[in-house]
């Protein structure tokens, strides 16, 4: 059996669930390295195939020998640090995942990575990352029945099931506060009926409609990012409607829009 060593780096929100999947292939080694040892030993637990240690992500000195000893890199860091460990990555020859949202400091990487012969893979959480390939398996089954798609809408989102819904946001926090908020202070763009629609930062959250969901009620949903530029990898090209959406309780939208108007967002 042939020993995998794995470098996760961070420890939030997110990181429970995947460690604890890592540590299920007996022939995997996880290695965490965070600036938040106690919280990343608690979420990792006595293990004998896991270990914490501390690192400041922007020492490249003590991170890149951690990324040349290992297989494979996990960034579960805030977007920003992402293109640094990515050129580290490269440079070692080591493939590197992350969830984030590919920056243009990202794609600035793509013909290095592409001579080195190095996976580089950004949006591969839920959103962005399922909704991605559910989507494209959805747009590619329908094309291979023969069928024209003119239109496509999907909304994607985490919120507490009705009986955790207990407080006046409708919301809880399952990964960075911080990213929560920023991502919705991100202009949108989208197509309907053949046209670009586009909104500023400050206007994403008074843009929002009513979204019914079975038997489950009716959410609200407002645009996420620029669904515009996924009209090509979506295999959607000449598409007439292209939105991607983020679904919330419904109040959530008029409350983040005080938020900006007060200046708090």
């Amino acid at each position: 059996m042939t020993t995998r060593n794995i470098l996760v780096l961070g420890a939030g929100m997110i990181a429970r669930p995947l460690l604890r999947y890592f540590l299920t292939h007996p022939a995997w080694q996880v290695l965490v390295a965070t600036d938040d040892v106690r919280k990343a030993s608690h979420l990792m637990g006595e293990h004998p195939r896991g270990r914490v240690i501390a690192l400041d992500v922007r020492d490249t000195a003590a991170l890149a020998p951690l990324i040349a000893e290992s297989h494979v890199v996990v960034s579960l860091l805030p977007a920003g640090f992402n293109p640094a460990v990515a050129r580290l990555c490269i440079a070692a020859g080591r493939p590197f995942v992350n969830t984030s949202y590919t920056a243009p400091e990202m794609w600035a990487l793509d013909e290095a990575a592409r001579k080195a012969g190095v996976l580089v893979l950004n949006e591969i959480g839920l959103d962005p990352g399922i909704d991605h390939m559910s989507a494209v398996a959805l747009v590619r089954s329908l094309a291979y029945t023969g069928a024209t798609i003119v239109r496509f809408e999907s909304a994607c989102g985490g919120f507490p099931a009705a009986d955790a819904n207990t407080n006046p946001w409708g919301y809880k926090f399952s990964w960075s506060p911080q990213g929560v908020m920023r991502a919705g202070r991100r202009p949108a763009r989208y197509v309907r009926d053949g046209s670009e629609i586009a909104i500023s930062d400050r206007a994403v959250f008074d843009h929002s409609w009513p979204f019914a969901f079975g038997d489950l009620g009716v959410f609200e949903v407002y645009p996420n990012r620029d669904s515009h530029a996924y009209l090509a990898p979506y295999g959607l090209t000449g598409a007439r409607g292209m939105f991607r959406g983020t679904i919330r309780y419904p109040g959530w939208c008029a409350t983040m829009s005080a938020a900006v108007r007060l200046g708090l967002l």
